[in-house]
């Protein structure tokens, strides 16, 4: 299977060919998409060199990123806790929500990790995390009504 690497590194070497066949720059960039100045940068790393080595230096290496942070062996820790009962960790209701599993995951498993992360791992692992529910709109009001006028009482 062609990777997306391989496609590239196939562009690249075909720029050299055209350029090979007496073609200028900028034709080049505008028949194969690229900037003038992409193809300028292939031709000088292959300038000079063997065909074999004009392969090797015009070949797209994959990017490996920025190493993760978190083990998979974390990740599995957070994702069992989510699984877990809150209320064994000190929590009133049995329900995580990211924040809960992130206080847990710096104090316990000294884990610092954003909420973002905390959710992706979850997906990752199949996991949904349920939210707490919220009082209705209408039960907010009268508990703000008589928080009110409570206040003026006094």
């Amino acid at each position: 299977m062609a990777t997306i690497q391989d496609w590239q590194t196939r562009r690249r070497l075909q720029a050299l060919a055209l350029h090979n066949k007496g073609w200028k720059q900028k034709t080049i960039a505008e028949a194969l998409g690229v900037t003038k100045g992409a193809v300028s940068q292939w031709l000088k790393r292959a300038r000079g060199l063997a065909p074999t080595e004009q392969a090797q230096v015009l070949q797209v290496k994959k990017s490996t990123g920025r190493p993760p942070r978190l083990t998979d062996q974390q990740k599995l820790q957070m994702a069992s806790l989510a699984e877990s009962d809150a209320e064994e960790y000190g929590f009133t209701g049995s329900f995580w929500t990211l924040k809960r599993i992130q206080f847990i995951a710096n104090r316990d498993l000294e884990i610092q990790v954003s909420l973002g992360s905390i959710r992706n791992i979850l997906i990752a692992y199949g996991i949904s995390h349920p939210k707490p529910r919220k009082a209705p709109v209408e039960r907010q009001s009268q508990k703000m009504h008589s928080v009110r006028n409570d206040k003026s009482i006094t």
